[in-house]
């Protein structure tokens, strides 16, 4: 959400806004604003509807990416000697693998310190990543594999479904005239 809201013209806001409100069809009701907030409060974005909002999933996707649950996966030991990105890694080293740092990477990701959900949008240049996908390992906020978090799928959806419903029930803003000092 802080992502969401400290973009300069909140543009990733409002396209999640009416993704979700086309999803949970607002538009086509033909009522006015403030009757709209009050059906939108009764309204609740569900599970089911999660695999219909692409947007959603590309600003969890971009937001895991700079804010990984954990800055570092689980420590892992190298069996045997092996080399690494020109690196030599002895066997019985023990390996912590910095999701953090691979997130704001400049190297694998362009403008790698900004929150861009269009990246994973179908048609950017990330679209093909998935979290914990097969072939890529550019995004591993949950680990992967057997070593994986086991409660990555719940986890993403329940955080899914908060950002969701939290966007789609209010109309957020900051004053950013009001000092946040008391």
């Amino acid at each position: 959400m802080a992502e969401l809201l400290n973009q300069q013209e909140r543009k990733a806001m409002k396209r999640l806004a009416e993704e979700l409100g086309a999803a949970m069809s607002m538009e086509a009701r033909g009522i006015d604003e403030e009757e709209q907030l009050q059906v939108r409060l009764q309204q609740q974005v569900d599970e089911g509807q999660l695999a219909r909002l692409p947007y959603l999933e590309a600003v969890m996707k971009e937001s895991l990416r700079l804010h990984p649950p954990a800055s570092t996966l689980l420590p892992h030991f190298c069996k045997e000697e092996t080399e690494v990105a020109g690196y030599r890694v002895p066997a019985k080293s023990m390996v912590v693998v910095n999701a953090w740092g691979m997130g704001r990477d400049e190297s694998v990701w362009e403008n790698a310190h900004l929150f861009q959900p269009e990246r994973f949008v179908a048609g950017g240049p990330d679209s093909h990543i998935m979290l914990g996908g097969p072939s890529n390992y550019q995004l591993l906020a949950f680990g992967r594999g057997w070593r994986g978090c086991p409660g990555r799928n719940l986890g993403l959806t329940m955080a899914s479904l908060v950002v969701a419903n939290l966007v789609h029930s209010f109309n957020w803003d900051i004053d950013h005239g009001a000092s946040t000092r008391r």
